[in-house]
């Protein structure tokens, strides 16, 4: 015998290990590619991480009709990401369409060394494509919403290592007891028993809720327990599990439009709520 282990003794990383593996490697990898919905990946990532990633500065392209007109804010987040990648600060990029195409070279890892430096060449106009110097700390994650994976370009996503940060599949009991109590005020909210139920009033989620989404429900929760765990005070508290649900309500409500209070007005709640 030769005492081989059964590959069920070997832990399943989940999808913020392989994400803090690669940030935390020192070899060259390729860099990230995080799915996410609703924008909350930026969140998610800090959340869940745990403060175990230091020093990341997070770019957020614009999408303004007047911006993507004009290069100057393009030609803005440009020169903030190559300044990022001389000092080799790792960075997360959202909403970076207009100047893709610009980093190329850098996110294909198309790197040129001279005298030991790694350098990269970034289109920052017409005919100005310097070789700018790329630090071998610099770690680049670039955040997708998956409902846009079908229309991306294969060469664009074969230069990533790409991971799917979905809080649907890291919920344990106590965050599912917790979903189900918000999920079913919501639903009675609007009128409805299941969240597939057609709507008895006119109004949808995201017109009641600002840039609501499930996904958002369910990082609120893992924030909540995320925060229970380190604080001694709440984590010995017999009630905290009681006062999950309802610090996820406070952050509903204070994210609620006036619609919100015509349906309370309409609708008789069985789900507990404080006056």
């Amino acid at each position: 015998r030769l005492g081989f282990k059964s590959i069920d003794t070997f832990p399943i990383p989940t999808e913020i290990d392989c994400i803090l593996d690669n940030l935390g490697s020192s070899d060259r990898r390729r860099y990230l590619m995080v799915l996410t919905t609703q924008g909350s990946g930026e969140m998610m990532l800090q959340r869940l991480a745990g403060g175990k990633i230091s020093g990341m500065r997070a770019l957020v392209g614009s999408h303004f009709e007047d911006d993507l007109k004009e290069e100057e804010s393009a030609q803005d987040t440009l020169c903030m990401v190559v300044k990022y990648a001389r000092m080799g600060v790792p960075v997360t990029l959202q909403n970076i369409d207009s100047i893709e195409p610009n980093l190329y070279d850098l996110f294909n890892q198309r790197f040129y060394l001279h005298q030991g430096q790694m350098l990269c060449s970034v289109t920052l106009g017409p005919n100005y494509n310097p070789r700018c110097p790329v630090h071998q700390n610099f770690r680049a994650v670039v955040f997708v919403e998956k409902t846009r994976l079908a229309e991306m370009d294969a060469p664009m996503l074969n230069r990533f290592e790409k991971q799917l940060l979905d809080l649907k599949n890291g919920l344990t009991d106590s965050h599912r007891t917790v979903y189900g109590q918000l999920t079913k005020f919501i639903c009675e909210i609007q009128g409805i028993k299941t969240k597939t139920q057609r709507l008895e009033y006119f109004l949808r989620l995201d017109h009641t809720f600002l840039n609501f989404s499930w996904e958002l429900i369910r990082l609120w929760i893992s924030m909540e327990f995320l925060s229970g765990s380190k604080s001694s005070t709440r984590r010995d508290d017999s009630n905290f599990l009681e006062r999950v649900p309802e610090e996820c309500l406070k952050n509903l409500i204070n994210c609620s439009s006036p619609d919100f209070f015509i349906l309370l007005s309409k609708t008789r709640i069985s789900a507990p709520i404080n006056e």
